[in-house]
């Protein structure tokens, strides 16, 4: 299962209920990288089927005076759950959120935005069952409400974030869906058939690149519709792990050098694809003496649970150049 500091919690497209610690995620990029905002002040969340699917929009979620979900007279009273961070839009403030080693199962974390710790534009929440919050439409002096997205429905997550010193804040909207329930019943045993296959065949020594594994899920079942097996499929991968190898040709060194032993893959996708940052001259460098050459064919491998299984994927092998 996923996990944020330790702590068990399902993504936005892992199927997640009103009852189970959903994760939402934010990615921030600038000139094709991923870059910090300047401050990320709250994440309101709101009921979609509070508003027509037209009125997704910013003005409708945004004060035209102040750039501000709070002051949003059109949304007053409808929010759900509100998540704030260390400083309020209304003070400009490099320190806007909390450090996700900080994360913890307890009421200030159930409120709180985080920034993902050792990672560069990547900030989450995670919604939980009851939690409370101090919502600042309710008056003059906020006071305690409790978790409204307690309900199968769509919603959606508003991010106010200012993005440099100074400047006005600005709205990301973005939606996610809390299911029935996590569990589904059959009347048969599944069978699964799984294949993985990597993607990047070659990166640059020196560099720090993505590799990435798509892994394909396919329910054998043909007494189950297709709407059931993509429910199945979408709902059996939320963690996995990886190993880099290296071979050696020299019969004076070791046959094969472990260059990263297994550590958890941090981003899988909606699609199940795995990506794994490859900081390669930190890496390679830390066994450089028990190789024959610090560029050549690496393999990589992955291994993650799947119902009663424990998939491990063919070496991978790709270039270092």
């Amino acid at each position: 299962m996923a996990t944020f500091n330790g702590i068990s919690v399902v993504r936005r497209y892992n199927r997640p209920s009103p009852n189970s610690k959903a994760y939402l995620e934010l990615y921030t990029l600038e000139n094709g990288q991923y870059t910090d905002v300047y401050q990320v002040c709250s994440v309101h969340v709101f009921k979609k089927l509070d508003y027509d699917a037209t009125e997704k929009t910013i003005h409708y979620f945004q004060s035209s005076s102040t750039g501000l979900v709070d002051d949003a007279s059109s949304v007053s009273g409808d929010v759900a759950m509100v998540f704030s961070g260390i400083s309020t839009c209304s003070v400009d403030s490099t320190i806007g959120v909390f450090d996700s080693s900080t994360f913890a199962d307890n009421a200030q974390s159930a409120s709180s935005v985080f920034k993902v710790n050792g990672t560069t534009g990547r900030y989450a929440v995670v919604l939980k069952e009851n939690a409370a919050f101090m919502n600042p439409q309710d008056a003059a002096v906020p006071v305690a409400e409790v978790n409204e997205a307690s309900s199968v429905a769509t919603y959606f997550d508003v991010w106010t974030v200012k993005t440099t010193s100074g400047s006005p804040a600005q709205l990301f909207i973005d939606e996610f869906d809390l299911h029935d329930s996590s569990f589904l019943h059959f009347t048969e045993p599944l069978q699964i058939k799984v294949k993985n296959s990597l993607k990047t065949n070659r990166v640059h020594f020196g560099g720090t690149e993505n590799l990435l594994i798509n892994t394909n899920i396919s329910v054998l079942n043909r007494s189950l519709g297709k709407e059931v097996k993509s429910t199945v499929r979408h709902s059996l991968l939320d963690s996995a792990q990886f190993k880099i190898l290296r071979y050696n040709e020299d019969s004076a060194n070791p046959n094969f050098q472990v260059v990263k032993d297994w550590t958890d893959v941090e981003n899988i996708d909606g699609a199940d694809t795995l990506s794994i940052s490859f900081p390669t001259a930190t890496w390679i460098d830390v066994v450089k003496d028990n190789l024959d050459n610090r560029r050549g064919v690496y393999h990589i491998q992955v291994k993650y649970t799947l119902l009663d299984q424990i998939i491990y994927s063919e070496e991978f092998p790709f270039n270092v150049a």
